[in-house]
């Protein structure tokens, strides 16, 4: 009964996503053409003044909704499994882009630290977003009264490999749960707020592109998810 309200569970979080992606196209066109209306009207106003400032204001906010609705959109479709050589960071940023607004509105500061030198990967984009975005929701879920949530990318020493870092600063692991986190089924939230599947997936993604997923934690201290991929081209 537990598996079947699980599978439940999983196949309404699937259905959302799909509703998402569908109020997102609803909201693409009418975005676009206030973006037009908005430039428009700009350029009808004298540069350095008030009204024009206004507009300027207008305008980077529209067009940030227009980014927030693409990156959503394209995390949405479904993949068909083809790989390029993409940057890790521009991954965590398109995922961040829809998924941080939960985070910061429960005042969980979010701390970036990105190397400047960081390597390519080899990967499709959106099943690593799919990664990026069950270690940000359950950094979410382990902060209940806020908290820091720092993510590191860099490159391995050898150069071979790519690594990102999910640091919490939330409720952490414990002992026993260690070595089953990332069965499937496996959750440690209360039934209703997880399906036990974001770490599997996350996983087998991870591992379908040789690479290694792993977490450290101290219960009450927070916890760290590790993840190493291959450099591309090595």
């Amino acid at each position: 009964k537990q598996m079947q309200a699980q599978l439940l569970q999983s196949e309404k979080l699937s259905t959302i996503g799909r509703l998402g992606s569908g109020v997102a196209h609803e909201l693409n066109s009418p975005l676009t053409g206030l973006l037009s209306l908005l430039r428009s009207y700009r350029k009808e106003t004298k540069e350095g003044t008030r009204e024009y400032e206004d507009f300027a204001d207008m305008i980077q906010a529209a067009e940030h909704m227009a980014r927030v609705i693409s990156d959503l959109n394209a995390f949405s479709r479904v993949s068909k499994g083809e790989s390029a050589d993409i940057s890790l960071q521009d991954v965590v940023e398109s995922t961040l882009s829809f998924s941080a607004y939960p985070l910061i509105q429960k005042k969980i500061k979010i701390t970036k630290d990105y190397a400047a030198d960081l390597l390519k990967i080899h990967a499709d984009k959106s099943r690593l977003q799919q990664v990026v975005l069950n270690l940000v929701t359950n950094a979410y879920d382990a902060m209940a009264e806020g908290g820091e949530l720092t993510i590191r990318l860099r490159n391995s020493d050898e150069g071979d490999k790519v690594i990102a870092e999910f640091i919490d600063t939330g409720t952490g692991i414990k002992e026993e749960d260690m070595q089953k986190l990332f069965d499937p089924f496996f959750t440690t939230k209360e039934p209703g707020k997880g399906t036990g599947l974001g770490l599997s997936i996350s996983h087998g993604i991870i591992q379908s592109y040789q690479g290694k997923i792993s977490v450290e934690s101290t219960y009450g201290k927070g916890a760290k998810f590790i993840i190493a991929l291959p450099s591309a081209g090595k």
